[in-house]
C-alpha cells in the first residue's frame, strides 16, 4: 500500500508545478478553441450535405415545399388566433369583397349546374358597378364563347342578355368619378364553330373595344407543382406571350387599381412592362432581385422576375419551383377547410360581409362597394374549379382573394437573396460552433447527449425566423431554418399519432363498456 503511495506522489512531482494545484478542466464549461472549430467545421458540412439535397429539383423542392406547408398552416393557424382577439377584424383586407355562386346559386338558375348563369353573372357585375365598386374581377373563363346551352326566357337570350348587361355596367364606371375599372381572365382565343358562336364572339369583342377604357386584361396564373401531388403554391407576377405582350396577374392589377385607381394604374404598369420587356433573364445574376417596383402605395409592389412556361412543359419536362419568386399565404379559407384544420370562430360568419351570395347581394341597397375589389367567383366545387393546397382543397376565388391580400398587406412571398440565406446559415454555424466550444468533452454520454439536444433546440428555434419572415415578404430558404421547420413538423406528426392512438384506445374502451 505504501509503495502505491508513494508512486503516486512521485508521479505527481513529475507534473508542472504552476499544474499541479488547478482542477481538472474536462468538466468545465470553458471556450475551447479547438472544440470551436470542430463545431465550425460540422456546420459547414450539414450545409453543404443540404446545399448537394436542395440542388436537386425533385427532392430539394420537396424538401423546401414540405417546409412551406408546415409554416403556412402555423402562420394561418396564428392569424386565426389574433383574428378571434379582435373580433371586428376580417382575416384578410377589408377592401376584399366576395360574391360567391354556391350550389344552391346554380341548382336554382336555368343552367342547373351545366354551366355559369350567364345572365345571373352580367346582374352581379352591374349591381357591384351600381354600388360604388373601385375593381370588379370576373373570376370565370371562356367569357368569350357563349354558354353550352342557350336557355331562353321571355324571349331573351342569356348570351346575348349578358353582354348588354356588361356593357350597360361599364357604361356606369366610365360615367362615374370613382377611377374604377373591371377585370377579365385572359382566355385562349378559340375558332367559333357554328354561326351563332361567330355572332356571339363579335358582339364580345364589340362590347370590349367599345368599352376598353374601362376594362383590362388579366392573367390569373395559377401553378400546381406536378411533382407533389398537383399541390398548388405559386402564383404568377405577369405573363409574356412571343408577341412580347405583358399581362399582369390579376393580383397586381386589383391591389394596384384599388389603391391608386385606373388612369394613375396604367402609367405604373407601362412602365412596369417597359421594365420587363428590357430585362435580359440570360445576363441577369440578381434571379430574385425585383425587376421593378411600383412605389407610392401604402405597400409597395415588386415585381419578380418570371419565366415563360406553358403547362404543357411544366409536365414534359418537370417544374422547378424555384423559376417561380411567389408564394401564396392563406389567410381566408372556406369553411370546411376551417373545421378540418380545427375550427374556431369562421371569418365567414362572422364577417358576412366578405362574402354574399347572388341572392343576398340583390337584397342590399347603398354603396356598400365603394373603394372595394368586388371578386365574383364560384365556390362550388361541383364546377371543377378547385385546387389542392398546404391547407386544402378550395375553389379558384378563395385563391385570388389570399392573393390580392399579399400584396394589399404587403406579404408577397418570395425567396430571399443569396447574400441573405448565406447569412443566416453563417449565424447558425457560428452559435453551433460556440455551442461545442464550451460544451466540456470526455467520456461520458451526457455531455454528447446535451451537445445534441442544444443543437436540435437550436434547429427548432430558428424555424421561428421563417416564420417571422412570413411577414415581411420572405420565406428563407436557409438551410438551419428549414431543418428545424423539419424536426418541428416531424415532432408534431408524431404527437398528432400519439393523440389518435390515444384517442382510438379511449373510443375503444367506452365501446367495449357500452356493450
Amino acid at each position: 500500500m505504501r509503495k502505491t503511495g508513494k508512486k503516486e506522489v512521485s508521479e505527481l512531482e513529475k507534473i508542472d508545478p504552476e499544474k499541479r494545484n488547478q482542477p481538472d478542466n474536462s468538466e468545465n464549461w470553458e471556450f475551447d478553441k479547438s472544440h470551436f472549430w470542430s463545431g465550425f467545421v460540422l456546420g459547414v458540412i450539414i450545409v453543404l450535405i443540404v446545399f448537394v439535397i436542395r440542388s436537386n429539383p425533385s427532392m430539394g423542392n420537396t424538401v423546401v415545399n414540405w417546409a412551406y406547408d408546415y409554416l403556412v398552416i402555423r402562420d394561418f393557424k396564428q392569424n386565426m388566433e389574433e383574428k378571434e382577439k379582435q373580433e371586428s377584424a376580417p382575416p384578410i383586407s377589408d377592401h376584399i369583397r366576395i360574391i360567391a355562386f354556391d350550389k344552391d346559386t346554380y341548382d336554382n338558375s336555368s343552367s342547373q349546374g351545366f354551366w355559369t348563369p350567364r345572365q345571373l353573372l352580367g346582374e352581379c357585375i352591374l349591381k357591384s358597378a351600381k354600388m360604388g365598386a373601385k375593381v370588379i374581377f370576373i373570376d370565370f373563363l371562356g367569357l368569350n364563347r357563349p354558354a353550352p346551352v342557350c336557355e331562353r326566357q321571355n324571349n331573351e337570350d342569356e348570351n346575348m342578355k349578358f353582354l348588354e348587361l356588361l356593357d350597360e355596367a361599364a357604361g356606369i364606371i366610365a360615367s362615374s368619378k370613382n377611377n374604377a375599372v373591371i377585370l377579365l381572365p385572359r382566355t385562349e382565343v378559340r375558332s367559333p364553330r357554328n354561326d351563332y358562336e361567330r355572332r356571339y364572339n363579335r358582339l364580345y369583342n364589340k362590347v370590349l373595344d367599345d368599352n376598353k377604357d374601362v376594362i383590362r386584361w388579366a392573367s390569373v396564373g395559377i401553378f400546381k407543382d406536378p411533382s407533389d401531388y398537383d399541390q398548388t403554391r405559386h402564383f404568377r407576377f405577369y405573363k409574356k406571350d412571343e408577341n412580347d405582350n405583358v399581362f399582369f396577374s390579376v393580383y397586381i392589377l386589383v391591389a394596384l387599381y384599388l389603391q391608386v385607381g385606373r388612369i394613375d394604374g396604367d402609367t405604373y404598369l407601362k412602365k412596369a412592362r417597359k421594365d420587363i420587356l428590357s430585362y435580359d433573364s440570360e445576363t441577369s445574376s440578381a434571379s430574385v432581385d425585383p425587376i421593378c417596383e411600383i412605389p407610392n402605395l401604402k405597400k409597395p409592389i415588386y415585381i419578380y422576375p418570371q419565366h415563360h412556361y406553358t403547362q404543357a412543359r411544366w409536365f414534359q419536362n418537370g417544374f422547378n419551383c424555384g423559376d417561380i419568386q411567389a408564394r401564396y399565404l392563406f389567410h381566408l379559407v372556406p369553411t370546411e377547410v376551417l373545421s378540418r384544420l380545427g375550427g374556431g370562430l369562421d371569418p365567414l360568419t362572422q364577417h358576412s360581409e366578405l362574402r354574399l351570395t347572388p341572392e343576398d347581394l340583390f337584397k342590399k341597397d347603398g354603396n356598400i362597394y365603394e373603394r372595394k375589389a368586388v371578386l365574383i367567383g364560384s365556390d362550388n366545387p361541383e364546377m371543377g374549379d378547385v385546387h389542392l393546397t398546404p391547407i386544402g382543397k378550395m375553389n379558384g376565388i378563395f385563391l385570388v382573394a389570399n392573393g390580392v391580400n399579399l400584396f394589399l398587406e404587403g406579404l408577397q412571398l418570395h425567396t430571399p437573396s443569396v447574400t441573405f440565406t448565406i447569412f443566416i446559415d453563417f449565424l447558425t454555424v457560428l452559435f453551433i460552433a460556440t455551442v461545442f466550444a464550451y460544451i466540456p468533452y470526455s467520456d461520458k454520454l451526457w455531455t454528447l447527449l446535451i451537445t445534441l439536444i442544444l443543437i436540435i433546440a437550436c434547429l427548432i428555434i430558428l424555424r421561428y425566423v421563417s416564420l417571422d419572415l412570413l411577414k415581411y415578404g420572405l420565406f428563407a430558404e436557409s438551410v438551419f431554418p428549414i431543418i428545424g421547420i423539419i424536426i418541428d413538423r416531424l415532432w408534431a406528426m408524431i404527437k398528432e399519432s400519439i393523440k389518435n392512438h390515444i384517442d382510438k384506445e379511449r373510443k375503444s374502451k367506452k365501446k367495449e363498456c357500452l356493450i
